[in-house]
């Protein structure tokens, strides 16, 4: 079986206070949503201590890559790290780095109206089944700043040649919290009162599709559509831990891009997970996942 499974998951903090929704209420099923989907490489957003501990225990056979700390600004005193982890058995790496989303990628700043640092982390794997090697990068963009989105977007497409020189593909994942598509006016004209209003207080989630149209020009693929999901207003990736409950207003901010170098991968299936135990949810972003080869 040459196939493997990529898995996309901001699994927020585990430092947080949501109530019914503290880490120690919803551990146990985020480690069985991750469980039953057996992913072979994982970028984790978010994960903080609390999280790693919990994974070091109910994960076993991961190799971790945790990346540079970032949003040191957060309350919690606990930093947020991009997290990479991949199976022992199936990949083993061979060079890993990071880079920072601002003026000075060698180091920490606050650049582009943002209030959270970001980074992106980076580990390149070998494939012990197929011997191709690739490329997985993984990084959370900023939410609070659209100059900051769009610059991380261009910034990382300008660091790509220096990172794909000895690799067959690169994959990437991330809360990029941005839209991958705009909603149409049709649906927008069929949104129930709750959801337009919803959109009209938040105007900025319904910003242009600048980043996703920036890593498609540098020749990345969407897994998702490429599966054959189509997008529309019921495909949120990111639900504030109310699952169907909230809005149906197409935030699919969570992808799994690729682009091929040498040798084309292909995928099988890719699909936005929602497993949840309603009031609990393992997150307030569904993962999306996707088995390619």
């Amino acid at each position: 079986m040459t196939a493997f499974t990529v898995m996309s998951f901001n699994i927020k903090g585990a430092f947080y206070e949501d109530g019914a929704n503290n880490w120690p209420f919803r551990a146990a099923l985020n480690v069985a949503t991750i469980k039953a989907h057996d992913p072979d490489l994982i970028g984790f957003q978010e994960l903080q201590s609390g999280n790693q501990e919990t994974y070091a225990t109910e994960l076993p056979g991961y190799e971790v890559e945790l990346g540079a700390e970032t949003a040191r600004e957060n309350q919690s005193g606990h930093h947020y790290y991009c997290a990479i982890y991949w199976k022992a058995a199936r990949f083993e790496a061979f060079e890993r780095g990071h880079f920072f989303l601002n003026e000075t990628p060698d180091r920490y700043a606050l650049d582009w109206g943002v209030t959270q640092g970001r980074t992106v982390n980076w580990v390149k794997l070998l494939d012990k089944v197929t011997g191709r090697r690739l490329l997985h990068l993984n990084s959370h963009l900023p939410h609070d700043s659209e100059l900051g989105r769009a610059n991380s977007a261009y910034l990382i497409v300008r660091r790509l040649p220096d990172l794909l020189t000895d690799v067959d593909a690169a994959f990437m994942t991330a809360d990029f919290n941005a839209r991958a598509h705009l909603l149409e006016d049709v649906w927008l004209a069929r949104l129930p009162v709750r959801e337009r209003e919803f959109i009209q207080e938040r105007p900025h989630w319904m910003e242009n599709t600048q980043v996703y149209d920036t890593f498609q020009a540098a020749g990345f693929r969407d897994l998702w559509l490429e599966a054959g999901n189509q997008d529309g207003p019921a495909h949120n990736t990111f639900h504030g831990m109310t699952g169907d409950q909230f809005p149906h207003i197409g935030m699919r901010i969570d992808w799994i891009l690729c682009k091929d170098i040498h040798y084309a991968y292909r995928v099988h299936s890719s699909r936005i997970v929602r497993d949840a135990q309603p009031p609990l949810f393992p997150s307030d972003h569904y993962p999306v996942v996707a088995v390619v080869e």
